[in-house]
């Protein structure tokens, strides 16, 4: 009876050890901080990494970033602007607003220090927490 427990207690532990299939997103080698998906006409992917952020545009990722600046996280603000935290802990940190026609960084507020961003579309309320 012990060693009949003991087989279906390795046959779990086998089971429920390979049950997740990790798909890879994005380019190979790329340290990636987030990652984001924006909804609006179509799903946007966004890639937080140390030297920008990449979009999935078409079939590729296009890299932009402002000043080599880090980028800790971003969420979609309305269909042509990403709301995109910035920062390694200069003068430079904050919140940036990225277009995605121009492909161009507005600052919207110099913030030091963040790590979390959350925008509310319903109150058009920014939550974002150092």
């Amino acid at each position: 009876m012990k060693k009949f427990f003991i087989i279906i207690w390795a046959i779990l532990i086998s089971i429920f050890c390979n049950a997740y299939e990790w798909d890879s997103i994005g380019p190979a080698n790329v340290y990636v901080n987030n990652f984001n998906v924006a909804q609006y006409n179509i799903a946007i992917e966004i890639l937080c990494t140390s030297d920008g952020i990449l979009i999935h545009e078409g079939n590729a990722w296009n890299s932009y970033n402002n000043a080599q600046l880090p980028a800790l996280t971003a969420v979609g603000l309305d269909p042509d602007n990403l709301l995109v935290l910035l920062g390694d802990g200069s003068w430079s940190d904050g919140i940036y607003k990225f277009n995605l026609t121009s492909h161009q960084f507005e600052i919207v507020e110099w913030i030091a220090f963040l790590k979390f961003l959350h925008y509310c579309e319903i109150s058009q309320h920014v939550l974002c927490r150092g």
